[in-house]
């Protein structure tokens, strides 16, 4: 079957905890960081990514692990670039999905 799984998945863009898989008290939640999306069929299409960027409040590019930072999400689709709200990141067809580890207090 070549048809195109066309599900919509349902994902959050922070707090994803995983702590009721673990074996350990390790605390394990992550926060979305990118997305991938497919636009096309199996047989071919194009690929539109969501990514989200931090900065700091003097304009500066910071690592996601900054609690005191602040984020905005951009569509990336060829060469164009632009900030979008993100209920368009949520509501997009994903295809692959990108969390960071949050810091927490035990690390």
């Amino acid at each position: 079957d070549s048809d195109k799984n066309k599900t919509k998945l349902k994902f959050p863009l922070q707090n994803l905890s995983i702590n009721n898989f673990m074996t350990t008290k390790m605390e394990a939640v992550y926060d979305l960081q990118g997305v991938v999306t497919h636009k096309g069929n199996s047989q071919g299409g194009h690929y539109i990514s969501y990514i989200r960027q931090f900065s700091n409040s003097l304009g500066g590019a910071v690592s996601c692990s900054d609690n005191n930072s602040q984020s905005r999400w951009l569509r990336c689709d060829d060469e164009t670039v632009v900030e979008v709200e993100e209920v368009e990141v949520v509501s997009t067809e994903a295809y692959m999905l990108f969390y960071a580890r949050r810091q927490s207090n035990l690390d």
